[in-house]
């Protein structure tokens, strides 16, 4: 009985530890202005894939999931080019592009975490950042644009 208890119990412990891991969610959400298009181009490091470039409208987001690696020299690392162009107007009458390069929208952590969520909202001040999806208040400003006139 005691060897079927131990049998038992390594099983359990099998199943426990090959549990696959929640889908964590990278989330990027235009909050510039009514007609300004954000775009955005982003890539992985481990592995290395091109997730392509996306036109982002004004109030609409864009979002995509995936299982984060978590190995010792091996780690999900999501980067982005984030840009949009401002129209021209009095204040501004040549127009420019606002950009941030290499904005480092994930990157997975030394101990194993599942199902994380980050959150991206760009407005015309700078980019903002949130990770708990259940506080909406939380966000904070983590990047200033880099102007760049026509």
């Amino acid at each position: 009985m005691n060897k079927f208890i131990v049998f038992l119990f390594a099983i359990t412990i099998c199943f426990v530890l090959s549990e696959g891991c929640a889908k964590s969610n990278v989330e990027i959400r235009n909050e510039l202005g009514k007609g300004i298009m954000l775009e955005i181009e982003c890539k992985t490091v481990e592995p290395t894939k091109n997730l392509g470039r996306v036109s982002i409208p004004f109030n609409d987001r864009m979002g995509y999931g995936f299982v984060a690696v978590h190995e010792r020299r091996h780690r999900t690392i999501h980067t982005c080019n984030i840009w949009y162009t401002s129209p021209k107007n009095p204040k501004n009458p040549r127009g420019g592009m606002h950009i941030v390069n290499k904005l480092e929208t994930f990157a997975a952590g030394a101990n194993r975490r599942c199902g994380q969520y980050r959150e991206w909202v760009a407005r015309p001040d700078g980019i903002y950042f949130r990770r708990n999806v259940k506080d909406p208040y939380e966000r904070r400003k983590d990047y200033l644009w880099n102007t760049l006139y026509f």
